[in-house]
């Protein structure tokens, strides 16, 4: 790998290794490995799995002595000696036997493990390898001079870009702002609708949760930003998001035509000055009543003063509230009615799926009232089962939404 003073990425680095075999004529006996995890979606959501895998891997490419580079595109290549056919195969098994103790990283179930690895022998296949190297290469550069014209539209300048991933620090939390306060909310502001079960997989939309997403705001600035265990920068980038959700909702983004909503605030945005600023203002373009505040659960624990204070403000001017993050395991410390939410979100993760099988979540659902709980992430029919098992009708996730899209009509049908 190179390691050169000026930084180099992975695509750039591996067309400069690739060309370098080539003149030196040294291909066999090498081969290279394709991971594409083709989920993109999967990890721009939850780019720490991408790391966790990457590692993996690494160490596993380093007892090779091979080479590994990570691709922008989530893509992880690595390149190998094999001196015998009996070498290949432990290569072979061994990856497949890292991929199955990852799969709640890499969101990959068993049967696509195998279709997401492909296999290159330079001693035949090193030119179509090398294609792949500088199709990505191209679609890299591209895809680089679209960010660059973006942060340009912005006002802002990219930084350099690294070959690793680099630290969250305060002046990437600046760099991001400064992007973000300036780019075009329509480019980013997300949409995911919370649907009520009506029979078997039939469902029906009742409000849809505007946000924005961190991997996209990170994704125009510093793409490879590693943001994990920076609880306190990323509190100040969602305050960030709930100034610019409550101006853009106060200025008429969102009217009655959007039907109810849900939006995510911190208690602190709550109780500020911004919010009676646009609890004057809102009620001109959007009903009061059709908007959802969404709560995240770690508010309770920082200031259960201030949480109060925060749902009476809310409901005496028309909000309903919503409390976010709950899981199995911890509804029994974040009693439904004690805190006066009117909905809670409990959130299904693939790890954890055996909670929703434990012995007395039935009765604890019902004490918080089945019928203002919302299963969200969900994501798979798996999650979507153990929701129903335990009674809960209103849910949220990629599943959902394929579901939704599945029982519309197609485009010029006649309406029923």
């Amino acid at each position: 790998m190179d390691t050169g003073t000026n930084p180099r990425t992975d695509e750039e680095t591996l067309i400069s290794d690739l060309e370098r075999i080539k003149r030196t004529g040294n291909t066999v006996p090498r081969m290279a490995v394709v991971l594409s995890m083709k989920r993109t979606a999967w990890f721009n959501r939850r780019r720490e799995n991408f790391y966790v895998v990457f590692h993996a891997i690494r160490e596993m490419v380093n007892r090779l002595e091979g080479a590994v580079y990570q691709l922008a595109n989530f893509d992880i290549v690595f390149i190998f000696r094999v001196d015998h056919p009996a070498q290949f195969e432990s290569v072979v098994t061994e990856l497949d036997e890292l991929l199955r103790r990852h799969s709640v990283a890499t969101g990959l179930p068993d049967e696509e493990i195998e279709e997401s690895c492909t296999w290159y022998n330079f001693e035949t296949q090193f030119n179509d390898f090398h294609d792949y190297a500088r199709a990505i290469l191209e679609e890299y550069k591209s895809q680089q001079d679209a960010r660059n014209r973006a942060l340009a539209r912005a006002g802002a300048q990219a930084p350099p870009f690294a070959q690793n991933f680099q630290a969250f620090t305060a002046a990437s939390l600046a760099l991001m702002e400064e992007a973000f306060a300036k780019a075009d909310i329509k480019t980013l502001l997300r949409n995911q609708p919370v649907c009520i079960a009506l029979t078997g997989n039939q469902l029906r939309p009742i409000f849809r949760e505007y946000y924005f997403s961190v991997n996209d705001v990170r994704n125009l600035v510093q793409p490879r930003i590693n943001m994990r265990g920076q609880r306190g920068l990323l509190q100040m980038l969602f305050r960030t998001f709930d100034h610019r959700l409550l101006r853009a909702l106060q200025e008429g983004y969102l009217t009655k035509a959007n039907g109810n909503i849900s939006i995510n605030l911190s208690v602190e945005t709550v109780l500020s000055d911004k919010f009676r600023e646009f609890d004057q203002r809102v009620g001109t373009f959007i009903s009061k009543g059709s908007i959802i505040v969404e709560l995240p659960r770690q508010d309770v624990f920082a200031d259960l003063e201030a949480f109060h204070r925060a749902v009476d403000t809310l409901q005496k001017a028309g909000y309903r509230t919503l409390l976010d993050g709950l899981t199995p395991d911890t509804i029994t410390f974040f009693r439904r009615a004690e805190l006066r939410a009117d909905l809670i979100k409990l959130v299904f993760m693939k790890d954890h799926a055996d909670d929703w099988r434990m012995r007395g979540l039935g009765a604890m659902l019902a004490e918080a009232d089945i019928n203002r709980v919302i299963m969200s992430r969900c994501e798979t029919p798996l999650a979507f089962e153990l929701g129903q098992n335990v009674g809960i009708r209103m849910f949220q996730g990629w599943h959902v939404e394929a579901l939704v899209r599945a029982q519309a009509p197609p485009p010029g049908a006649p309406k029923p």
